[in-house]
């Protein structure tokens, strides 16, 4: 949330928590900066790790991975000020702890979304809805799905550091993705006001 003919910004704090660990946090707050791009920002009430200025949201919603070192943060306005889209305009941001290249530092990038995924009138990608796919027998990097495009929409899986999409589920009208506890299988579903078809992935062998 923000101030009209105000950007809002996102931080992206580490704090010790009551066992003196490192914790990670992120904060919405306004901005008068007129620019969009990535910065580390020092904050008296933790260290700051990295922060995005959005210029074109009135809702933000923050999707932590199950290690609390990344965050999702999908933004929407209701309206879209250009008048080409109806459902007005959403937009998925991938912030890390660690960025790739400069460890040292935090970094935020825009998902880059599978070119297959249909545009909306405005020329954008709209997103339906994204979150983690978690893992307990998995060390490496935690993925995140997404389903994106106008109806019937596109489901892919994407790198956890990177963003790239990695696999794609194919396009139906589902609006939700969900995962079994062990993460092996995962159900990509049309509810709401959709039909309620239900889709079951096998990750292992990459099929229904």
């Amino acid at each position: 949330p923000g101030i009209k003919g105000k950007p809002a910004r996102v931080d992206m704090l580490r704090y010790p928590d009551r066992m003196g660990r490192d914790s990670s946090s992120t904060v919405v707050d306004n901005d008068n900066s007129s620019s969009d791009d990535n910065k580390v920002v020092n904050i008296p009430s933790g260290q700051g790790l990295t922060s995005k200025s959005l210029f074109n949201a009135e809702e933000v919603n923050v999707k932590w991975s199950p290690r609390a070192d990344a965050a999702l943060l999908l933004t929407q306005t209701a309206v879209d000020n250009t008048g080409q889209s109806y459902y007005g305009s959403t937009h998925l941001f991938l912030l890390l702890e660690k960025d790739v290249k400069n460890p040292t530092v935090g970094s935020a990038m825009v998902v880059p979304l599978p070119k297959e995924a249909t545009k909306d009138g405005s020329g954008t990608v709209p997103i339906v809805s994204a979150d983690w796919i978690p893992n307990p027998s998995i060390t490496g990097v935690v993925p995140f799905g997404v389903i994106s495009g106008r109806m019937p929409a596109l489901a892919s899986l994407h790198h956890g550091i990177t963003g790239e999409p990695t696999f794609l589920f194919g396009r139906a009208h589902r609006n939700t993705m969900d995962v079994s506890p062990h993460g092996r299988f995962i159900v990509c579903g049309g509810y709401g006001n959709l039909a309620g078809g239900m889709d079951f992935w096998d990750r292992n062998k990459g099929k229904m």
